[in-house]
C-alpha cells in the first residue's frame, strides 16, 4: 500500500549550508530506519544569499560581513564537528576560501533526475565543500559533480553556460521566502507537516510514520 501511495518529502536548503548536510545525513539515516516504507525526496533551492557575485567572495570576508567577527563562526564550527562526528560527516571548514553563488548548484541539482540521481548529487555537493573545500565558483567543478552522478557532461556545460532555469531557481528561491522559510533545511513531509532545523534522525523518523499514518489511503 505505501509502494503506491509514497510519503512525499520536500527539503529546501542550499549546499553550502552546514546545517543542511546534517539534514541530509540524518533524514537518510531516518530513512533506512524505515526500510518498510515508500518515501520520495525532493531537494528545492534557497539561496542563503543570492547577492553573491558569480566568482564569489573569500569565506572568512563573508562571515565577517554576516556576523561582525569570525568568533561566533568558530563556535558554530565548533558544535558543527560535534554533529557531524555523530553522522559521518569530517567537516573540514578551513579548506574551502571562497563563498560561491550557488545559483548553478541549484540548476544542476534541478536537471538531476528526482530520486536516486537527485539524491546522489546532493550527497556528493556537500561532501565536496564541506569535507574537500571545493570551489563551486568554478565550473570544472560542478560538472565533475554532475558527471559523477550519471549526467552527461557536455549537455551538462551547454546547459551551464545558457541561461536555462535561471529564472526558475529564482522563482523557487522567492517562493521560499514566502512561505516563510528563513532558516535551512527546511522539510516539507508529504506537504502536510512542516519541520525546520536539522532535526534528530528519530524525529524526521517518527514525523513520517506519522504522516504514513494519517495519510489518507485514496
Amino acid at each position: 500500500m505505501s509502494a503506491s501511495n509514497p510519503i512525499r518529502i520536500t527539503v529546501i536548503s542550499d549546499v553550502v549550508c552546514p546545517f543542511c548536510f546534517v539534514g541530509q545525513r540524518r533524514l537518510e539515516a531516518a530513512i533506512q530506519a524505515l526500510p518498510d516504507e515508500h518515501v520520495e525526496v525532493l531537494w528545492r533551492p534557497f539561496q542563503l544569499d543570492a547577492t553573491l557575485p558569480p566568482e564569489g567572495i573569500s569565506r572568512e570576508e563573508y562571515f565577517v560581513n554576516k556576523f561582525g567577527s569570525m568568533e561566533p563562526v568558530r563556535r558554530m564550527q565548533q558544535t558543527l564537528m560535534v554533529m557531524g562526528e555523530e553522522t559521518g560527516i569530517n567537516f573540514a571548514f578551513d579548506r574551502a576560501e571562497i563563498a560561491p553563488n550557488t545559483r548553478d548548484c541549484h540548476r544542476l541539482m534541478h536537471w538531476a533526475t528526482p530520486g536516486a540521481q537527485q539524491q546522489q548529487l546532493v550527497a556528493h555537493l556537500f561532501s565536496r565543500f564541506f569535507e574537500e573545500g571545493a570551489d563551486f565558483t568554478q565550473q570544472s567543478e560542478l560538472l565533475d559533480a554532475a558527471e559523477a552522478c550519471g549526467m552527461n557532461r557536455e549537455l551538462t556545460k551547454a546547459r551551464l553556460d545558457s541561461e536555462e532555469d535561471i529564472d526558475t531557481i529564482a522563482r523557487q528561491n522567492d517562493e521560499a521566502h514566502t512561505m516563510g522559510v528563513n532558516g535551512v533545511p527546511f522539510f516539507i513531509i508529504d506537504d502536510r507537516f512542516a519541520i525546520s532545523g536539522a532535526q534528530e534522525t528519530q524525529t524526521l523518523a517518527a514525523a513520517i510514520q506519522h504522516a504514513r499514518q494519517t495519510k489518507s489511503e485514496s
